[in-house]
C-alpha cells in the first residue's frame, strides 16, 4: 500500500481529526484568559478572643472579577472572610470586607459584597 503524505493527511478521516484538534486548541486558548465574573456565599470567620460574643451573619455574598484560569485553580469552596477580634470591645461595629480578610491571589479583585455595612454586635461571653 502506497500512500502519499498529501493523501494522508486529505483523507476525509483526517481532515475531521485535525479540525476537531484545532477547535479544542482554539476554544482553550480563547477561553483560558477570558475575564469572569463570580457571585458566591463566603463565611465569616471572627478569631483571637474567645471572651467575646459574636452576633454576625452566618455568610455574605461576595462578587469577584478575575481571569477564568485564575479562578478555576482557586479553591472557592474554602473561601471565607477572617477577622481578628483581639481588640473588640462590647458594642456594635460595621466591619468591611476587603482583598486582604478574604486572602484572594493578587490577580483576582474583591468588586463587592453584602450586607454593606456587615454590623456586627459584640457582647461579653457568659
Amino acid at each position: 500500500m502506497n500512500l502519499s503524505l498529501r493523501n494522508l493527511l486529505l483523507n476525509k478521516h483526517s481532515l475531521k481529526i485535525n479540525a476537531l484538534i484545532l477547535g479544542y486548541w482554539l476554544w482553550h486558548t480563547i477561553s483560558y484568559h477570558q475575564l469572569q465574573t463570580i457571585t458566591l456565599r463566603v463565611p465569616l470567620c471572627f478569631y483571637g478572643n474567645e471572651a467575646i460574643k459574636i452576633d454576625a451573619p452566618e455568610s455574605i455574598s461576595v462578587a469577584l472579577f478575575g481571569y477564568k484560569s485564575d479562578l478555576i485553580l482557586m479553591s472557592l469552596h474554602e473561601l471565607a472572610a477572617h477577622f481578628d477580634c483581639k481588640n473588640f470591645v462590647v458594642g456594635d461595629y460595621p466591619i468591611s470586607v476587603t482583598h486582604d480578610t478574604l486572602f484572594l491571589p493578587e490577580r483576582i479583585k474583591l468588586l463587592h459584597y453584602s450586607p454593606s455595612p456587615i454590623i456586627i454586635k459584640v457582647t461579653k461571653n457568659n
